[in-house]
């Protein structure tokens, strides 16, 4: 971890109206030094998202989908909401140690965390140094997808077509 802040792992529970949303902001500035814009009311470096029946693992962690491309049908990786929250981490442990990152999941028991985790879920697990306990293996997929939420293929692709340094 680039900084003094321990990651904090967290459950917010309660009736629709309670203040968790607002609790969360309260987390984010104060004990994480994450801002919020005023304008739109959201959090910088924070990824969100909604647990629901019917959200998988695919939604989370990501998922190839086809799309037209002239004739052709081709397929793209989309990284999911954890990938995304975890790209925007590295490259800030990268570029901006001293920046804090923040995946907000809202209605967690709707979906079936089980499921929607995989193994993804022993991260939680962590050692004093801020690190996890457990090793998880992601498929090369999803670290393409990964660096594609980092945008290093995008930093290295304009590194080489203009000739600029990283």
């Amino acid at each position: 971890m680039g900084n003094s802040v321990k990651p904090i792992q967290k459950i917010l529970f309660g009736s629709p109206g309670t203040g968790k949303s607002y609790q969360v902001r309260e987390i984010a500035k104060h004990q994480l030094g994450i801002k919020l814009d005023e304008d739109t009311k959201s959090l910088e470096n924070t990824v969100k998202t909604v647990f629901h029946p019917e959200y998988t693992y695919s939604d989370f962690v990501g998922k190839l989908l086809p799309y037209t491309y002239g004739n052709s049908v081709v397929y793209k990786y989309y990284p999911g909401h954890f990938l995304q929250a975890l790209g925007k981490a590295y490259r800030g442990l990268i570029e901006k140690p001293d920046k804090n990152y923040l995946l907000v999941i809202d209605e967690l028991n709707r979906g079936n965390a089980a499921a929607i985790f995989g193994a993804i879920f022993q991260l939680l697990d962590r050692e004093d140094d801020g690190w996890s306990t457990y090793d998880v293996d992601i498929s090369e997929l999803e670290l393409v997808g990964l660096f594609n939420a980092m945008d290093c293929f995008t930093r290295i692709y304009l590194a080489l077509r203009y000739q600029i340094s990283l």
